[in-house]
């Protein structure tokens, strides 16, 4: 009621509703673990492109597939990134960045010697160029020993030039708005590089230990802030993990695919995350029979993870003409994106439409029926298809890799859609804490949560004609006794039909005969 009624006639007074729009977190999110030629180490850094990914974390690189996957994430339809460079260090083969040091005193005619370090370590870095020159007065536009210009630059490519960089403050302006280097003063009797007309190079970067199987499970297995899988703590949302093989490799790839789902299905199961990953490089060339899949592969299986073989071939970026087999987790979380923007996470990233963009084909073809036998050991594969090129064909999760799939899970869109459901029921019931656990509450919660489901339901998430076949909301006196309210606890129970692929289609044809008389 308005607070004054000073006369008689009508008052208008707005009311919140009171009800909680319940808004669907995103689907496709994904994040990738790996080596990098550059970038920040162990820091969860966000993409929007591979374009961006090349200019943070440097292109194609032959120790590492991390920038080929992501790159066929993104030009399969994937659209956010979040990369965490995983590199190692030690004491005999220490991760360096690349630098210089100038004294800048025959430029200024001041005294002061400068480090300039490559923003990220690695060798990388040894490929940029820097050059200092008087900068100009931006008043007067000429050269002034009051002002510094510095160019960096790749061969004759400038990547970034600061012409007017006032003495006063340039190192924190070229730290502040970089995203190459990092000035710093010298320490005591530094070694001088000579300033020049041309550019200088940057020199000593190096990228630490090579990829091995002890450096890989060191970094997974780390205890520190700075571990990969505690910087994915960091994250507040994604929802698909992509780890990509070593390369080269010091270990089978079959004990990398051990050490890393080992590793990460916990992970992804508390973060109500997806783990993408590729089956060992050996399937690629195994016997034919198809026994001989799956079972020294995984160090535990899980809902929440999807094994894709074969590898694809694809052009070898760095060898004009030459043909390269590559991974192609990517390529599947760039199809499960794009199917989602679609159709909907519901909807099996899979068949005639999700062709796999960039590949050549398959690196092995398999049969139709040994297609069969490893999709019944929850295994998704690649494979070639008339008019419609590579596809995915297979949308199981790993429970079945025994024979004894889990029916409830054995979907990939089915495991996803809860995922969904639960991240976004998760962060939209945060409102009822602490609120009174009584009718009016209860009241809330259900029609808040049955508004979301419904909009579900009406884009074909759920099996059913009608709403009450498809979902259920429950939360009162049949989810709670008088002893749960005394504990403040408010329990809600939440179920739905979810849609199942059509793995096999059958179609019935029975011959008609045109006898005498036949309508």
């Amino acid at each position: 009621m308005p607070q004054h009624l000073t006369y008689p006639g009508v008052y208008i007074q707005e009311l919140d509703s009171g009800v909680h729009t319940i808004t669907g977190v995103a689907t496709s999110i994904t994040a990738f673990i790996g080596q990098t030629r550059s970038g920040p180490v162990s820091e969860p850094t966000t993409v929007y492109s591979y374009a961006e990914f090349v200019r943070m974390f440097g292109g194609d690189w032959d120790q590492s597939w991390l920038p080929d996957v992501v790159g066929d994430f993104f030009a399969n339809g994937g659209g956010v990134a979040i990369v965490i460079r995983a590199m190692t260090d030690s004491i005999a083969d220490p991760l360096k960045s690349a630098s210089q040091t100038f004294d800048l005193h025959p430029l200024l005619n001041a005294a002061g010697s400068v480090v300039i370090s490559a923003k990220y370590p690695g060798d990388y870095g040894n490929s940029y160029s820097v050059h200092f020159s008087q900068g100009l007065n931006p008043k007067t536009g000429a050269a002034d020993t009051a002002y510094l210009k510095l160019e960096v630059s790749i061969e004759k490519t400038i990547l970034e030039k600061f012409e007017s960089l006032e003495l006063t403050n340039f190192m924190d302006v070229v730290n502040h708005q970089s995203q190459y280097v990092h000035l710093g003063p010298a320490g005591a009797n530094p070694t001088l590089a000579t300033l020049s007309a041309d550019p200088v190079k940057l020199a000593d970067g190096a990228d630490g230990p090579p990829p091995d199987r002890a450096a890989f499970e060191q970094t997974l297995s780390s205890t520190t802030s700075s571990g990969p899988i505690e910087v994915l703590d960091q994250v507040d949302l994604f929802n698909l993990l992509v780890v990509p093989p070593l390369r080269p490799t010091a270990m089978a790839a079959t004990e990398w695919a051990k050490l890393v789902s080992g590793k990460l299905i916990k992970v992804c199961e508390d973060r109500r995350v997806f783990l993408v990953m590729d089956a060992p490089s050996e399937w690629n060339s195994l016997p034919t029979a198809v026994s001989t899949f799956a079972p020294d592969f995984f160090t535990a299986t899980s809902k929440n993870m999807g094994i894709v073989t074969p590898w694809i071939t694809k052009p070898d970026p760095a060898m004009t003409g030459k043909i390269m087999q590559a991974p192609v987790s990517g390529a599947v979380a760039g199809i499960m994106a794009r199917t989602d923007d679609r159709r909907g996470v519901w909807k099996a990233p899979a068949g005639m439409q999700a062709g796999v963009l960039g590949a050549l084909g398959p690196a092995r073809k398999f049969t139709e029926d040994e297609n069969g036998q490893i999709n019944s050991r929850g295994i998704v594969t690649i494979m070639s298809k008339p008019n419609a090129g590579t596809v995915v064909w297979g949308t199981r999760t790993t429970v079945g890799y025994d024979f004894s799939a889990d029916a409830d899970w054995k979907y990939i869109p089915v495991r996803r859609l809860f995922l969904f459901v639960e991240e976004t029921l998760r962060r939209n019931t945060q409102w009822v804490v602490f609120e009174e656990n009584n009718y009016p509450l209860w009241s809330q919660v259900k029609l808040d949560i049955r508004a979301f489901l419904d909009t579900l339901f009406r884009q074909g998430a759920f099996q059913g004609k009608t709403a009450s076949e498809a979902y259920y909301v429950a939360c009162g006196w049949e989810t709670m006794t008088q002893a749960d309210i005394d504990s403040g606890i408010l329990n809600i129970e939440v179920g739905f039909a979810p849609v199942k692929p059509a793995e096999f289609v059958v179609i019935s044809f029975r011959q008609k005969t045109n006898s005498p008389g036949a309508a």
